[in-house]
């Protein structure tokens, strides 16, 4: 509690906390008044411009007084000295005046003389203004200022503000309860010099509790702790340590931070003081608590235990039953002890019961009294509220842990469910005629499944395939991304849903559903690709007790249509989808192709085999998911379930393209099963045999010429004699370009298998750069050629080498800085997307994915200086044989070898072998590859 007898006045609401705009509110608040005086205030809470009393209580001469929305409405009413008193305003938008509560009791309030009433939803508190409790205040200039005389000589406890107006039941019955807006806590108040003062005379007993702590576990073995195994440890760890005759945990849920927070519903029996069972709570979880080889520790700032009116609805937890043998003192008299062999007998009991009183949560007040009630060795495994008009039925599954026969321990149970029960306020009583006890055996009691690994102990029958259906979605709910244990598990027993149940509309809807979420999931797929495809096809094979001639089934990722046809009558078949997920490829990035249509199925219900080899073909028209404009080679293909290994695969076999345009592509094929399209992004293939070949060319030559563009470069640096003319210089630059192009090939694989789509962007920007500053080199070379050879004596240009540098370094730093300013997508990984992770064993590289900047800024470019050092070629040869030609006879000979080596090295030099890649189509792909591959990655030898 807060005292204010002291030299302390006043507690203020934390600045890091603010009340919210209401439109409804309920303030409760305990004070006492130790010593009378003329004026006193409860609390005080100021609009935030300082100018009126938002909302408040105080008192003066005999009257209480209630502040709302600058307004004061007062009662005469005495609050004798040394006493608690329980007061409560209450207001919603509908009321012309708020509500006035004392010890549970409503008090009528008058405005006053100059105050005119509210008019209904005139008004809502003003948010983010300042509270205080014990004093009133004011503010100047923006500085808050205590009121003289308006000081509570007294003490304020549980000081609370929910965003809803109570009930007068509510404002009675729930005074212990933890409010919404504001709490009782000391960490959300500024105490200022009036530290929190215990109080054993203001006692709050209460039930129901919410418990919030950060746990942190340690695992001695190196072993992971996922949610799940924290959630069971938690429940083990909290039931330990909480005595069980007192705490019953009514719901633990875990979720994952920098450690696990866990969230707990306590139900204490018999109510407790709040405050005794927040001390006592807080000092239990403060204790290291050891299980097996790993250790839970709750953080003690973490840890906070509020009073609630009321639990979600959630599935009791029952606890763990020990080896050991226990007694109930409640129910001694009814205990039976003889000298039998125990054994465990399984009742259903349904109960028919009688509430009077205020009852809020009916079910929790029920469960209470089957705790209270049955004794230790009569354990309840499940409840289920049933509704009912006037009177409250319930159904419970429970273990008999006894030695007596089934019809003795079926009169105790009744014995003692027809006794009445009193809870405060709250009596429940029942006759014998309504209660109904049915001996069951074990595997009629349902399974608690909390989580998905729980799945494996659920045998799949007719009766209960929805339930375990309905299971599996509640537990997707919470956790969509599944490992390959726990996709297994759920793919098991879907399949054998789909075996042996009647596949009804609702139950397909729901099955479907399920795929979907899992399709959208981030759930690793590859290796279930089939078992999606084979249990996707079942469901619509066994679907049946549709009235119409077809049923359609839909879901976020896919669709199903069933259609019944009349063979006589039957033509043709369509089957549309407006829109679905573009993220599913079960087999991905095969050949270099990518899937570019949404995989379409169809099948024929009762078929006795394969769909194959008909005389017909089957006609399949497919959306292309990106249009084709270009016109890129397209094949036709279907799911093969027996490549890769049984995981599947596509196959051409028996498929084959009939027509395409930009967005359409229409199949023919000569059987029934899983169509898509695959989009030929490298044009014609090459086999991997060849593929592996060139690459291992490739990256042997730039690294061999890498070695020697190095040592060139750092030959010309270090002999100044060398670099003085100015072909050495424009070699230089051009053996740098050529330098940086080989490394960051080499290194691009190694970057790209970091996975970071920013790094890649970096790679395939640098390797575009270099690649276009080597062959603006080429260029400039040849252009320097031409003003040596054929321009000798005409031209003089100033300064230039720096000229010659600007313009070999700067444009293609220009034409990159384009690409990324038009459109940065253009750079990315082979792989396709911004994910950057591999689905299969391709290898990723960073290069330019766009087609348009590519052959614009690659092919385009490349083209034209290719032209230009070809005309330059051709002219300092012509030069060359007119030198020839002028020189004196006799001095010709041994010149042709010559000759050849020059017009070899002019050819390298200015770049002409990669005009070799514009005649690689078609058969001669291959050879003009390897000719290309040869000839380029040994261009800086």
């Amino acid at each position: 509690m807060a005292d204010f007898t002291g030299e302390c006045s006043y507690w203020q609401l934390s600045p890091d906390l603010s009340i919210p705009a209401l439109e409804e509110l309920s303030v409760c608040v305990h004070l006492q008044q130790h010593i009378s005086t003329p004026a006193w205030t409860a609390f005080m809470y100021r609009h935030p411009d300082g100018l009126q009393a938002e909302l408040g209580l105080a008192g003066q001469e005999g009257l209480v007084h209630t502040w709302l929305f600058g307004m004061r409405w007062s009662a005469p009413l005495h609050l004798p000295l040394g006493h608690w008193h329980y007061v409560c305003i209450t207001w919603s938008g509908a009321s012309h005046q708020p509500a006035l509560y004392v010890n549970g009791t409503s008090v009528d309030v008058t405005a006053h003389a100059n105050e005119s009433p509210l008019s209904p939803s005139c008004c809502r508190l003003a948010p983010h203004g300042t509270l205080t409790l014990g004093v009133s205040h004011y503010f100047i200039q923006g500085e808050m200022h205590v009121e003289n005389g308006t000081n509570l000589n007294g003490s304020v406890s549980l000081f609370r503000v929910w965003g809803q107006a109570r009930t007068p039941e509510q404002v009675s019955d729930l005074s212990c309860t933890e409010g919404d807006e504001v709490r009782w806590d000391a960490v959300d108040w500024l105490t200022l010099s009036c530290p929190p003062v215990p109080d054993s005379h203001l006692q709050c007993a209460w039930s129901l509790y919410e418990l919030k702590v950060k746990i942190a576990i340690i695992c001695y073995d190196g072993n992971s702790t996922d949610v799940y195994k924290a959630r069971d440890l938690a429940q083990k760890w909290l039931r330990q340590i909480l005595p069980s005759n007192k705490y019953h945990l009514y719901r633990v849920s875990v979720s994952v931070s920098t450690s696990f927070d866990c969230l707990v519903h306590l139900n204490v029996i018999p109510s407790s003081d709040v405050s005794t069972v927040q001390k006592q709570v807080s000092q239990l979880l403060n204790t290291p608590h050891n299980i097996g080889y790993l250790t839970l520790m709750a953080n003690p700032q973490s840890i906070q235990v509020n009073a609630v009116e009321d639990f979600p609805p959630a599935t009791v937890i029952p606890p763990i039953v020990m080896a050991t043998g226990t007694s109930s003192d409640t129910t001694k008299d009814l205990s039976v002890t003889t000298g039998g062999e125990l054994s465990d007998i399984y009742f259903e009991v349904d109960v028919n019961v009688t509430l009077t009183g205020f009852c809020i949560h009916p079910e929790l007040t029920i469960i209470t009294w089957l705790h209270v009630t049955l004794p230790d060795e009569m354990f309840v495994l499940t409840f289920q509220l049933l509704g009912k008009a006037y009177r409250h039925g319930c159904r419970f599954q429970m273990r008999v842990t006894t030695s007596s026969s089934q019809e003795e321990t079926r009169t105790r149970i009744r014995t003692l469910l027809e006794k009445t029960y009193t809870n405060g306020t709250i009596t429940m009583e029942n006759k014998s005629n309504d209660i109904n006890i049915r001996h069951i055996h074990l595997h009629q009691c349902p399974f608690v499944v909390e989580t998905i690994p729980d799945l494996d102990n659920i045998d799949v029958t007719p009766e209960n395939a929805m339930d375990v259906v309905e299971m599996i979605e509640s537990l997707l709910k919470d956790h969509p991304d599944l490992n390959c244990t726990e996709l297994s598990t759920v793919l098991k027993k879907l399949k054998n849903i789909v075996f042996i149940s009647c596949m009804t509309p609702p139950l397909g809807k729901a099955i479907i559903n399920i795929i979907s979420d899992i399709l959208e999931s981030k759930s690793y797929l590859q290796h279930v690709t089939n078992q999606i495809l084979n249990i996707t096809e079942m469901v619509g094979d066994k679907m049946s007790g549709f009235d119409q001639t077809n049923y359609t089934l839909v879901a976020s990722a896919m669709a199903i249509s069933v259609v019944d046809v009349d063979r006589g009558q039957f033509q043709v078949l369509t089957f549309g989808v407006s829109s679905a997920a573009e993220g599913l490829n079960p087999e991905n990035n095969p050949d270099g192709k990518i899937l570019n249509t949404y995989v379409v199925s169809a099948s024929v219900t009762n078929a006795s085999g394969p769909i194959k080899d008909l005389e017909e073909d089957v006609e399949v028209t497919l959306h292309h998911v990106m249009s084709n404009p270009l016109g890129k080679e397209v094949q036709c293909v279907y799911w093969d379930f027996n490549q890769n290994e049984g995981k599947g695969g596509w196959e051409q076999h028996g498929c084959r393209k009939h027509n395409t345009s930009a967005d359409y592509t229409t199949c023919l094929c000569d059987h029934l099963t899983h169509f898509g399209v695959l989009l030929d992004v490298s044009r014609t293939q090459i086999d991997i045999q060849n593929e592996e070949i060139l690459t291992i060319i490739t990256y042997l030559g730039c690294g061999v010429s890498s070695v020697f563009l190095g040592i060139t470069v750092l030959t010309y640096t270090a002999f100044e004699k060398l670099r003085r003319d100015y072909p050495s210089k424009i070699l230089i630059n051009l053996s740098l370009a050529l330098l940086g192009l080989n490394m960051v090939f080499l290194v691009n694989s190694w970057l790209s298998s970091f996975g970071s789509y920013g790094l890649c962007v970096a790679v395939a920007s640098a390797l575009h750069y270099f690649l276009l500053a080597s062959f603006t080199w080429m260029g400039l070379e040849a252009v320097h050629m031409y003003f040596a050879l054929v321009k000798v004596f005409n031209v003089y240009v100033p300064s230039y080498i720096l000229k010659f540098c600007f313009l070999g370094w700067g444009i293609p730093l220009a034409i990159c800085c384009v690409v990324l300013v038009v459109k940065r997508e253009s750079y990315g990984s082979s792989l396709g997307s911004e994910s950057m992770e591999p689905l299969d064993n391709s290898e990723a590289f960073c290069w330019i994915q766009d087609e348009v900047a590519f052959y614009v800024s690659v092919v385009g470019y490349i083209l034209l200086v290719m032209l230009c050092n070809m005309a330059i070629f051709v002219v300092v040869l012509v030069q060359i044989r007119h030198m020839r030609v002028n020189q004196p006879a006799g001095i010709h000979s041994g010149l042709l070898l010559q000759d050849l080596k020059g017009v070899s090295s002019l050819t390298f030099l200015l770049g002409l072998t990669w005009t070799v890649a514009f005649f690689a189509w078609g058969p001669a792909k291959v050879p003009f590859l390897y000719l290309f591959c040869v000839l380029n990655s040994l261009q800086g030898e």
